[in-house]
């Protein structure tokens, strides 16, 4: 099966083995897509990047909306454009999918979800409120603060802190 990553601008990238979606879009039948259709997609929609949808798996659909909401600490918005999928908009331009695979054939991604955050104590403490206990805070002096932790589901989910921004610019 494929999974169609939309990006604004009418760009579709397909990636294999994470399950199906579509993303605020219909993705191109599968006999229509081909290398040079891509190319064309690329060269004729100018810049691209300025959405993005990133998808996770997860084998419970309504715990893992409950969880990321929990995590990411408020309401955001959010749309369901198939059954089993949910987005959720974390940021301006960006959406985390999450879709529903079989438990029995569910595996947890092995791509880490990044989270910055300007103060990485707090949000540790604000996540063990909510009942998400976190890493170990690993510090790296006048560089970047981090923790490492998992959804309910195994997927790999990540807190940091910049600490250098003067040395290494904005990020």
């Amino acid at each position: 099966m494929k999974t169609w990553l939309m990006i604004r601008l009418g760009v579709v990238v397909g990636t294999l083995g994470l399950g199906c979606a579509a993303s605020r879009g219909a993705a191109p039948a599968k006999d229509n897509l081909t290398s040079t259709s891509i190319d064309t997609v690329l060269k004729t929609s100018g810049e691209f990047g300025h959405e993005m949808t990133i998808g996770v798996p997860v084998p419970d659909l309504d715990a893992a909306v409950a969880w990321y909401t929990k995590l990411l600490g408020r309401q955001v918005e959010s749309m369901e454009p198939t059954k089993g999928i949910v987005e959720l908009r974390i940021a301006a331009g960006l959406w985390l999918q999450l879709f529903v695979v079989d438990a029995e054939q569910f595996q947890a991604t092995s791509s880490v979800l990044r989270f910055k955050t300007s103060n990485i104590d707090a949000e540790a403490v604000r996540l063990g409120v909510a009942g998400i206990q976190v890493g170990e805070i690993i510090r790296v002096p006048e560089v970047v603060e981090f923790t490492e932790f998992a959804d309910p589901f195994g997927n790999p989910v990540s807190l940091y802190e910049v600490e250098a921004s003067k040395k290494f610019g904005s990020r």
